[in-house]
């Protein structure tokens, strides 16, 4: 019979085989011993992996928050068009991004915050969700925006007056 501290001795291993067995009868009603170390221990080969470096290195891509763009605060040249979502007003508001964002057309945004000014949260937040709504048409042009790999997040910015935006640009790279 193996005491506690016998068991103790044996090893956290040793201690669950011994459980086992004893759960399931043992073995003919005998006890189970380890082992008894040999006299000259045997060596045992261990394998070594050898790390290997590959010429091409896979690409890491992800947002590049070093180097965002932040698009200071404009006023909309069709405010009413871009609030009710007529072509007219979309396209007033995109090629005024147009205009802001030139030097970043062969850049992709990864993350962009649209800020709207309003006189609270809710018609400020509504304002810049009709702004992403107008930025998803430069994402058909594949301007800038992406549908797949562009995250729009609309706000609202206090400090901004009713007919105004905000957008800050986090790029997406691959290196």
């Amino acid at each position: 019979m193996l005491t506690s501290k016998r068991l103790a001795a044996l090893g956290s291993a040793a201690l669950i085989a011994s459980l086992f067995l004893s759960a399931c009868g043992g073995t003919s009603g005998t006890t189970s011993h380890p082992p008894a170390p040999s006299a000259t221990p045997s060596r045992v080969a261990l394998a070594t992996a050898t790390p290997t470096v590959s010429a091409s290195a896979t690409p890491f891509c992800g947002l590049d928050v070093t180097h965002p763009l932040d698009i200071a605060a404009f006023t909309v040249a069709d405010p009413v068009g871009l609030r009710t979502q007529t072509a007219a007003g979309q396209q007033a508001f995109d090629n005024q991004v147009k205009a802001l964002t030139q030097p970043y057309a062969l850049s992709t945004a990864g993350l962009v915050e649209v800020f709207g000014g309003g006189a609270d949260a809710g018609t400020g937040t509504d304002f810049a969700q009709d702004a992403i709504t107008a930025l998803n048409l430069l994402a058909d042009q594949k301007y800038i925006f992406s549908h797949q790999l562009t995250f729009f997040q609309s706000f609202w910015d206090g400090s901004l007056g009713n007919d105004q935006i905000r957008i800050q640009v986090v790029f997406y790279q691959c290196s």
